[in-house]
């Protein structure tokens, strides 16, 4: 048995996705004489921020965190249910750093993972800036 995880940036590849795996086992099944089954459950939708949202996010974290610390993050492969609020109101993930300055730090998920806690405090921060600047418009 083989199984596995979808992520995609366009949600129009996520919705063909199924049906073009299942074309592709099948034909390599056939090509060597084997047989199959296969399911597909479609999970999370791709994460596609609002560009006004990113903006607004963008905007108020300089005036928080200062210009040199707001960095385009590249588009990353997430599996997050935060994708499911992006469909139904305009919105915009971000990546908060929350590691040690001059000291190696560990991704998220890694065992030796240790959160800067000074980071929360610039993250609310630049939510409630935000979400400020969203009211006054």
């Amino acid at each position: 048995m083989l199984g596995g995880t979808l992520r995609c940036f366009k949600t129009e590849i996520a919705e063909q996705a199924g049906e073009l795996i299942e074309q592709t086992v099948k034909a390599i099944s056939s090509l060597h004489g084997a047989q199959y089954q296969f399911s597909f459950a479609r999970g999370l939708v791709p994460l596609i921020n609002d560009a006004t949202a990113v903006d607004l996010l963008t905007s108020a974290a300089r005036e928080i965190a200062g210009e040199h610390s707001v960095v385009p993050v590249p588009q990353v492969l997430l599996g997050e249910d935060f994708s499911l609020y992006c469909q139904q109101v305009p919105a915009a993930f971000f990546v908060l750093g929350t590691g040690f300055a001059g000291q190696k730090n560990y991704q998220l998920h890694h065992s030796k993972f240790n959160l800067n806690e000074a980071a929360l405090v610039v993250g609310a921060s630049v939510l409630a800036n935000a979400a400020l600047a969203a009211l006054r418009k």
